[in-house]
């Protein structure tokens, strides 16, 4: 018989202000796994300090994330997802996984066979998530919470805690009362009170491991947005259906392109940092998404025809929210044996032997924008004034159609947030994350 010992559930909130623009994002999952009947094998075998062997992944870093992208953009309508958030609960069960399981989730994440350069870019970015600016407040917490039945190890818990920030914290799940108070609290300080209630009693029912990440970012435009300027432009759903809705405006020095692959503008909109931006790809026809979408994996290839010019940008203001079940995708993208029967993940725990081997069962994510022209007033200002004499007439981008967003950690080319804007005002979205799966 088949026994659910953990869960995995990922809930997050963006928020982007541009009057005075402000970034505010908040990325919360756990995973859960699930163990089967049998004994571990090789029950020792963390303690090895030679790296596992495996097929070297011949993609780029951010083929894992442009899959996603890629498989999410099949749909209709708004959609949102957490690339980074999803790569990070993979990438630490991975570091816990062996043989088959462990080759196909380290190739479907693209990584190096060198696991101490991919530990690196992960440390990178969670020490980036880490510092506080005037300019940009910004906090990450990470903790998987194991049941006091489990032992963890401990080469995987100095691993957890040195390279992906996360801590291993004991808790009695069989009292669920003081167990999701103590998560819920962990959650509320970290989202400075914006979750205050993630975990229920009724989460801790034959649970015995939870993996949480916590990610919040409250930053500032480079150019900011002048809510002077802002207007009333039609946007066009469809080649026949349109509305008028309300935009911002900025002009400024942008990196812009046009690319020829994409049929599309490129708009990169920097925050203060020099290492976030969001990035906009405008296709020249209400219809050509798809060609963008088809061709994503070029889309780092024509980020390197940005050069800077002076443009006018038209923006409307829009916000939603959007809820993905990852289990399909993973397996089209190789991720198999860690959602059957065959699973291997000996590495979290030694108390694992006890309760059988566990595999994935669920791994759902949640994420919301919003972009507007409201928020504290910055006391930071645009840059100050460039040299535009060399850079060209006014180009003007209006995305005044079904558009593909993105928000990058540029020194990595790692995407935190991507999605499409197909309806900037669509109905208010309540999406509670539901106890009972349907695939459980």
């Amino acid at each position: 018989m088949m026994i659910f010992r953990s869960i995995i559930i990922f809930i997050g909130l963006l928020k982007v202000c541009s009057c005075a623009p402000r970034l505010e994002s908040f990325l919360q999952y756990c995973v859960q796994a699930e163990p089967l009947k049998g004994n571990l094998i090789d029950a020792d075998y963390w303690d090895d300090d030679e790296p596992s062997t495996y097929e070297p992944p011949t993609m780029p870093y951010d083929f894992f994330d442009l899959g996603l992208i890629q498989r999410k953009a099949e749909g209709v309508g708004n959609f949102l997802i957490s690339p980074f958030g999803v790569k990070t609960a993979i990438g630490l069960l991975a570091e816990a996984s062996t043989d088959t399981t462990q080759v196909e989730l380290i190739n479907a994440l693209g990584f190096q066979t060198d696991r101490y350069a991919n530990r690196k870019k992960y440390s990178e970015i969670n020490n980036f998530m880490k510092m506080n600016s005037t300019a940009n407040v910004m906090d990450a917490g990470s903790r998987i919470y194991l049941n006091t039945s489990n032992t963890p190890r401990a080469r995987f818990a100095a691993i957890a805690q040195e390279f992906y920030g996360t801590d291993l914290v004991n808790l009695d799940y069989s009292n669920p009362t003081l167990a999701s108070q103590d998560i819920n609290s962990w959650v509320s300080a970290v989202t400075k009170g914006r979750i205050p209630d993630l975990i229920t009693e009724a989460e801790f029912r034959d649970a015995s491991l939870m993996v949480m990440n916590t990610m919040f970012i409250h930053g500032t435009w480079r150019h900011q947005f002048d809510s002077r300027r802002a207007t009333a432009r039609v946007f066009y759903y469809t080649a026949r259906t349109s509305k008028i809705l309300p935009f911002m405006r900025v002009q400024n020095t942008f990196y812009y392109a046009e690319s020829l692959v994409f049929d599309a503008k490129i708009l990169r909109m920097p925050f203060l940092g020099k290492k976030l931006a969001m990035n906009i790809i405008i296709p020249n026809s209400s219809t050509g998404f798809a060609r963008i979408m088809d061709n994503l994996q070029e889309l780092h290839k024509e980020m390197g025809f940005l050069r800077e010019r002076l443009v006018d940008v038209n923006l409307p203001k829009f916000q939603f929210a959007d809820i993905t079940s990852y289990r399909q995708i993973l397996s089209e993208l190789g991720v198999r044996e860690a959602f059957g029967a065959t699973a291997s993940f000996p590495g979290v725990s030694r108390g694992q032997q006890l309760n059988g081997r566990w595999k994935l069962s669920t791994v759902l994510q949640k994420v919301g924008i919003e972009v507007n022209e409201f928020g504290p007033i910055s006391r930071y200002k645009s840059d100050e004034a460039s040299d535009t004499s060399a850079i060209g007439a006014v180009l003007e981008v209006i995305a005044n159609r079904p558009f593909f967003f993105f928000v990058e950690y540029e020194p990595l080319r790692q995407v935190l947030l991507a999605g499409r804007l197909a309806d900037p005002a669509p109905p208010p979205v309540r999406v509670p994350i539901p106890l009972t799966l349907p695939w459980n």
